[in-house]
């Protein structure tokens, strides 16, 4: 049995596929046996048969998304993963790319065994929904500001949240006083536009006259949000969970930390948003 499995190796799943989607003989499935194909895999593959396409003759695609072959999965999954993004982002991530039978199971697989997630998820308990804002009318009209930190390298992390398409800015900065969130506000406006309104924390930079006067002579309105609830600036809050996760991630591990924090903001803007 050994020498005829190693002369008639068993055909990937996805190759049968190919053939079959290319030919339009799905049918012949039911001829296979067990040691010419995977048929489990097959199967699973068969159900969604009707979105399969041919690209290239070689690349079998389910709509826009390539169906990955075994030897590739781990990697795209681990891929998926950089920048340590939960369990939900990871998922999106990746089905926004490709698709492959059991691909949900490895995802949790992944995130569950690795133990920098583990070590810096907190616990999650149950609050009060919030009450939504409306939606701005258009991109960078209102912006979420916030300071993430200190972080292990005794820097901090300044972020701004566009509220309409949740695209996220971070400079690392020195300290959290008004001589540095003016300039970082400065360059960030510079390049991308002068909003209509800046929501903030109640923290001593946002409340000094520098900042005040900054907002005056830029013309845009600035908005503290209720002291000691931080859930009213939610849009930066929730990133700064994720962002803070990634570097405290790399120092466990030994990395570059600021590389580490562009690795996760290439994964984070390219992982599609639920509520975009």
């Amino acid at each position: 049995m050994t020498d005829y499995v190693s002369r008639h190796p068993v055909q990937p799943a996805t190759d049968n596929a190919i053939g079959f989607t290319r030919n339009g003989d799905w049918y012949k499935m039911k001829s296979l046996k067990q040691d010419e194909a995977d048929l489990e895999e097959l199967t699973a593959i068969s159900s969604v048969r009707d979105e399969l396409t041919v690209h290239s003759d070689n690349i079998l695609r389910r709509d826009t998304r390539i169906i990955l072959p075994k030897a590739l999965r781990d990697r795209a999954r681990d891929i998926a993963h950089e920048g340590h993004q939960g369990m939900a982002r990871t998922k999106t991530f990746l089905r926004s790319k490709a698709w492959f039978p059991g691909m949900d199971g490895r995802v949790e697989n992944r995130v569950t065994n690795c133990s920098a997630c583990q070590l810096l998820t907190p616990e999650r308990h149950t609050m009060e929904p919030l009450k939504m804002s409306e939606l701005p009318g258009g991109p960078w009209e209102n912006l979420n500001i916030d300071f993430c930190g200190p972080l292990p390298s005794g820097y901090y992390l300044s972020v701004i949240i566009d509220e309409y398409s949740r695209y996220p800015v971070v400079e690392i900065v020195k300290s959290v006083s008004a001589k540095s969130v003016i300039p970082v506000l400065d360059k960030v406006i510079s390049a991308y536009g002068i909003p209509k309104i800046i929501k903030s924390d109640n923290g001593s930079p946002f409340q000094s006259y520098e900042f005040r006067r900054y907002a005056e002579h830029m013309g845009f309105i600035h908005r503290r949000i209720t002291p000691r609830w931080p859930r009213a600036n939610a849009q930066a809050e929730s990133f700064n969970k994720p962002s803070m996760k990634a570097v405290r991630s790399a120092h466990i591990e030994g990395l570059n930390w600021r590389q580490e924090l562009y690795r996760f903001l290439r994964q984070y803007r390219a992982t599609p948003h639920s509520s975009t």
